[in-house]
This record gives C-alpha cells, structure tokens and sequence, in this order.
C-alpha cells in the first residue's frame, strides 16, 4: 500500500517537473491544464450572484527570480494548484486572473462560471520562458458555494535552474481580507 502510494506521489511530481521542462513549443498565454484536473471541471449551474459563501485568494507567482543584480534573472515556470479540500461539495471558481509585477491584468484563465468536484485539484501551468508576470505576479482565485463549504487550499510552486542546480519553492495563497483603521488605545 504505501509503495503505491510512493509510486502515484512520485507520477504527480514528475508531471510537475515535466510540465515545467517542456518544449516552450506552446502559447504563452494558454493556459495548461493537468489533464486530469480539466475532468474535474464542470459549468456551474449557479451565477456568481447566487453563491452564499465565497472569497478572493490571493497567490504569489515568480516568473523570474533576481539572481545576482537588477538585470541578472532565472526564469522559472510555476504551477498554481486550486483544490477543493470539501469531500462532498464542489467548489465553484468565478474566476481566475494572471497579473503581471506592475498590476496590469495578463490573462483571465475561466470564459465562464465552473465547478470543481469534491477533494479534486486543478492546475494552471506557467511555463518557464514565459516571464511576462515578472518577479511580482500573482493570481487572483475567486471562488464560492451556494452551501456552507471547507475553505479551499491554493499555492503555487516554482522550479527552476541556477548554473547545473535546481530550485523549487512553494508559495501559500492568502485570503484577501479588507482592512480598515482602528483605534489605538493611550
């Protein structure tokens, strides 16, 4: 059991590092999809206006990293994942938007309002020779549920290479919350 176990965590991690070594053959602004997370992927029958719970998430992404001076860099490719971590409710995405390092949107990855099962996973793939996000990008997930629901888990990873060794990193995503001023006691 657990050697399965080691073998399908081992299949995952290597589609990862695949996907992030490919060709560069593809359009850098198309979205790639695992194709088992696109299975998972349904229009939702509910309007965003209908949801009762929801937020916005916010997800750190390194197209490039700083390697030595403001002009030396190591591109790298970066994988968000968005999982439903609700074992019997699907998880409704309303959108989810590229942003490069200045705030200027690159890409809305969704045409339409979709569901993801319950505990499935969906990933967006960037790859590595494309650094129109820059150092500063970030993903914006925005999603909800017409019922109550687990909060979802949304993290990106990074790979790349420096000289002959590899790097990788992960990076959480953050629930936007609003804030506003408080008072301060003497």
């Amino acid at each position: 059991m657990k050697t399965m176990k080691a073998q399908a965590a081992l299949a995952v991690l290597l589609a990862v590092v695949a996907a992030g070594c490919s060709s560069g053959d593809e359009d850098p602004g198309q979205a790639i999809f695992h194709p088992r997370g696109v299975e998972a992927l349904h229009p939702s029958e509910a309007a965003a206006g209908e949801l009762l719970v929801g937020g916005k998430v916010y997800v750190p992404v390194y197209s490039n990293i700083y390697s030595g001076g403001p002009t030396a860099t190591t591109e790298l490719s970066a994988t968000v994942s968005i999982r439903n971590a609700d074992a019997e409710r699907p998880l409704v995405l309303v959108a989810v938007t590229y942003y490069d390092s200045l705030g200027n949107r690159i890409e809305d990855y969704l045409d339409e309002v979709v569901e993801l099962d319950p505990m499935a996973t969906v990933e967006f793939v960037i790859e590595r020779p494309d650094t129109r996000g820059g150092s500063g990008a970030n993903f914006i997930v925005e999603w909800g549920s017409t019922t109550p629901i687990a909060e979802p888990v949304m993290e990106a990873v990074m790979l790349g290479r420096f000289g002959g060794v590899g790097l990788s990193f992960v990076s959480q995503g953050r629930p936007i919350r609003m804030v506003g001023p408080s008072r301060l006691e003497p």
